[in-house]
């Protein structure tokens, strides 16, 4: 694949997306488009230089339109919260982990 071949990424808005369309740039990729489901300004970053699409890839049509002439699609995107969940659901997080202990330490001792 050349340099200006064109690469999608998908769930590019998330912190791992945004830092690989910034090290795509930074390796000579050329003809870059950034695709997510969020707002534009609820992305992590974006590279100006990419071209950037807000759209649900769920839907077929609009699928095929962001992926049309694609040499390669990184698909990042996925429906699972991400860094903002964490930061935003600490409290939860650590709540959900004492409630697995305490399940596998009942368990154990039940063995």
């Amino acid at each position: 694949m050349s340099s200006s071949e064109k690469m999608v990424v998908a769930g590019a808005g998330g912190f791992i997306g945004g830092h690989l369309i910034k090290q795509s740039f930074a390796d000579g990729r050329t003809h870059l488009t950034a695709v997510d489901i969020k707002p534009f300004d609820e992305w992590f970053q974006c590279d100006s230089r990419a071209e950037k699409v807000s759209v649900d890839l769920q839907d077929l049509d609009a699928c095929r339109n962001v992926m049309r002439d694609a040499a390669v699609v990184y698909n990042l995107a996925a429906d699972m919260g991400g860094t903002g969940f964490i930061e935003h659901n600490t409290a939860l997080l650590i709540g959900l982990e004492a409630t697995y202990r305490w399940i596998s330490d009942q368990m154990c001792a039940h063995a």
